[in-house]
């Protein structure tokens, strides 16, 4: 009888647990001013399938409110003018302020491997800066013989989309991971 009494509550506690989010780390993405750059990278983070659990914050100190409150693990925070921090930085290498500030309350290795989600999508976005500068400075010498459309041009030739690793089982099987493969 009793067994019979607790199936209901068991079926309630499964559907309540059922309609929370699932993710091993929740990450709060916040812009201090949104800029095209910044906008790109959030929009790419929040539609990402991942076994974190990316939301969005309005405001810095909301976004630190809510890794006070134990609602978001980590911030991290987008400053206004991000375009512009990256460009002075490759341009003439002055880092006065941070990129993109991390908000954590504790620091573990479920938080630093979230950061590879970040660091890749940075990456991306900072590949083509970096090219830029070093064919603009080291190769072409300040001369502008190359417009930026024909640059842009060559770099699209030259990127590379395909995964750079090929996961498999000790079967022979290919696992397709993506390219969140850390977080799969």
């Amino acid at each position: 009888l009793i067994i019979l009494c607790c199936i209901p509550l068991l079926v309630l506690g499964v559907n309540l647990m059922a309609k929370q989010e699932s993710g091993i780390l929740r990450v709060v993405l916040c812009q201090e001013d949104a800029d095209d750059l910044s906008e790109e990278i959030v929009a790419d983070i929040l539609q990402m399938e991942s076994a974190l659990s990316f939301v969005e914050a309005e405001t810095v100190e909301e976004a630190i409110r809510l890794v006070q409150s134990d609602k978001a693990d980590a911030a991290w925070i987008f400053p206004e003018d991000f375009t512009e921090v990256m460009e002075t930085y490759f341009q003439q290498g002055i880092w006065d302020d941070p990129l993109i500030r991390i908000v954590e309350k504790e620091d573990n290795v479920m938080l630093h491997l979230s950061r590879e989600v970040l660091f890749s999508r940075l990456y991306s976005s900072i590949n083509y800066m970096v090219y830029e500068d070093f064919v603009r400075t080291k190769v072409l010498d300040g001369i502008e013989v190359v417009s930026e459309e024909e640059l842009w041009e060559i770099y699209q030739k030259t990127n590379m989309e395909e995964n750079m690793f090929e996961f498999s089982y000790l079967d022979g099987e290919t696992a397709d991971m993506g390219t969140s493969y850390m977080l799969y």
